[in-house]
């Protein structure tokens, strides 16, 4: 290289060097742009996470004061399992010194003879049942307000107040059967339904709990029902061809198979019970 080319190239800047020196013109003149971009990207990520854990913060207090309201039921069930117990032998600590031995002082004629507890919805679940719906209609897709329509559903149908169950239910404004919760909560609002005579209405709320595979250990079930409300709106036709499609599955045959292969089991047989009722009834 000669001595004129030396001078050239040291009088022109290097390639990188300008495009940084570029580069920090620009940023520097859009100083505020930069910031602020900066600031956004940070404010949204930031945004993202807190809405995240308020969410699961509120789901975790919301699963608290469900489990407290829940504690209260098993609670009054575990009083009533007691006091009617058949087996109403008391058990009285001995002395230590004969290890602690436990003897039973059978009841006399009087215990015996004395009537069964018997369960007031008004006077021992009405207030609980009104504290689950409430959380229930406030919370419709949390996993605390699902389960407490379940648990508040299941008191009322248990009490024969179907028609409350499913006026508390029809309120209830469902997303996806693909979550458990959803798809036990709908088919118990089928069964309400089934009970109360509405076998159309009953069928078509089952059918959402079909149409979702993520959990097919329930179908089984649901079309086991769904076949004997065909049967209640004279539709044997339809009612055999569900019955003939249970008998005919093996544990282990449903998509999304959940822990149930007794179930299913058990299902299938009902199926093959109430399909022969069918075809004697239709004369087949």
């Amino acid at each position: 290289m000669t001595d004129k080319n030396i001078v050239k190239a040291a009088k022109t800047p290097d390639q990188l060097l300008k495009t940084l020196t570029t580069s920090f013109q620009w940023s520097r003149a859009h100083s505020q742009l930069v910031v602020g971009a900066v600031v956004v990207f940070f404010l949204v990520g930031g945004g993202v996470s807190l809405y995240d854990y308020l969410k699961k913060h509120k789901e975790v207090e919301l699963q608290e004061k469900y489990y407290t309201l829940e504690r209260v039921i098993l609670d009054k069930k575990k009083e009533f399992a007691k006091a009617n117990s058949k087996d109403s032998e008391k058990e009285l600590p001995q002395n230590e010194a004969q290890g602690k031995t436990k003897s039973k002082i059978k009841p006399t004629a009087e215990t015996a003879a004395k009537p069964p507890v018997v369960e007031d919805y008004q006077k021992d679940y009405s207030e609980v049942v009104v504290k689950l719906e409430e959380m229930a209609l406030q919370n419709p897709h949390s996993r605390a307000g699902l389960m407490a329509a379940l648990h508040a559903s299941d008191i009322l149908a248990q009490f024969k107040k179907d028609s409350e169950a499913l006026e508390f239910l029809n309120k209830i404004q469902f997303q996806k059967a693909d979550d458990l919760l959803e798809a036990l909560v709908l088919k118990q609002k089928g069964n309400i339904q089934a009970n109360l005579g509405q076998c159309k209405e009953a069928i078509a709320t089952w059918s959402q709990v079909l149409a979702s595979k993520s959990h097919g250990y329930l179908h089984p079930d649901v079309k086991l029902r769904q076949a004997l409300c065909y049967e209640t709106l004279k539709d044997p036709n339809q009612a055999e061809k569900l019955y003939q499609e249970l008998s005919q599955k093996t544990p282990g045959e449903t998509p999304g198979k959940g822990p149930g292969e007794e179930s299913d089991l058990s299902t299938s047989k009902e199926a093959e019970k109430y399909l022969r009722l069918l075809r004697l009834n239709k004369g087949t």
